[in-house]
């Protein structure tokens, strides 16, 4: 009695099976499948069936139609005949790698995995007077003080807090020049400026503002809406670039938000401290706000 093999003869094709009735089927998997360049993937093949009775495995690592890596029972180049091998993808896109197993009556599967690469950019937003938007808003100290207006101060964007008047900077980055397509993977508020007046280690805080403002008209008493905080620093009186993580206030933006900007405030009420800011009116236009952004790329 026959018990492996039956050959069919179906226009000149010669299908090979196993006398069990066993189907050759090749798995493929990719691991990590997504990531930045250099990427380096797993390629597994072992869950192909039925194991016991594959004898070749061959692997087309970057999808290109050639195959660059085979192992069998007598040649496996890593050291063990497993169905596994890792590949490095430096190239930024869709790659589409694949195994094909064979078993000893010739017959033959093929399998494929996605792999997603990508590619890490960085864009610095620094706008200037034209194109930047930023002010700063003070509660009035003395009641018979005419409004004060600081949209267009050459000099400061100010936060602090001296008992009953207190600072909060307003600014908006344009983010059209960001490509539709751009994952944002981190994004920075960094402004240059120092503290004065410090007694003790000052807080500031970042919210988004959930509301529009005129950049030379908005005072304290008609400032736009804040949201959540976003994040906070604390910050010494040194005169450097001081750095604020507004990643998720970008993402949101990206993901379809209204951006109307962000705020600096206090976010504890201590006396007798002050942070004055670069604004994008500074004469200096590499002391201006800036936003950095990291975002990663497919295509």
């Amino acid at each position: 009695m026959q018990d492996y093999e039956t050959k069919v003869f179906e226009d000149s094709t010669i299908i090979a099976q196993g006398g069990s009735g066993s189907t050759l089927e090749a798995r493929l998997t990719a691991t990590p499948d997504n990531g930045t360049a250099p990427l380096e993937v797993l390629l597994d093949a072992s869950g192909s069936t039925p194991k016991d009775e594959i004898v070749e495995y061959k692997f087309d690592r970057d999808g290109n139609g050639s195959f660059e890596y085979t192992e069998t029972p007598a040649n496996h180049p890593d050291g063990v005949f497993d169905g596994k091998t890792t590949h490095t993808y430096y190239t930024k896109g869709n790659h589409i790698p694949t195994v094909t197993v064979s078993d000893a009556q010739n017959r033959a599967d093929t399998a494929e995995a996605n792999v997603v690469v990508y590619q890490l950019n960085t864009i610095t937003i620094q706008p200037g007077p034209i194109d930047g938007k930023d002010a700063y808003v003070d509660v009035q100290y003395w009641p018979e003080d005419p409004p004060t207006y600081h949209g267009y101060d050459t000099t400061f964007l100010e936060v602090n807090s001296f008992g009953a008047w207190v600072d909060e900077a307003l600014i908006q980055f344009p983010l059209s020049s960001i490509p539709y397509d751009a994952n944002i993977v981190s994004s920075k508020l960094k402004l240059y400026g120092q503290g004065a007046f410090l007694d003790e280690l000052a807080t500031v805080s970042v919210r988004e503002i959930i509301g529009p403002w005129n950049e030379s008209t908005v005072r304290w008493d008609t400032k736009p809406p804040y949201g959540d905080y976003v994040s906070s620093s604390i910050l010494t009186d040194e005169l450097k670039w001081h750095e604020f993580d507004v990643t998720p206030l970008v993402q949101s933006w990206r993901g379809g938000t209204n951006n109307y900007g962000l705020a600096l405030t206090t976010l504890d009420q201590r006396p007798s401290w002050e942070y004055a800011f670069k604004s994008s009116d500074y004469s200096d236009s590499s002391k201006r706000p800036k936003l950095e952004v990291v975002y990663s790329q497919t295509q």
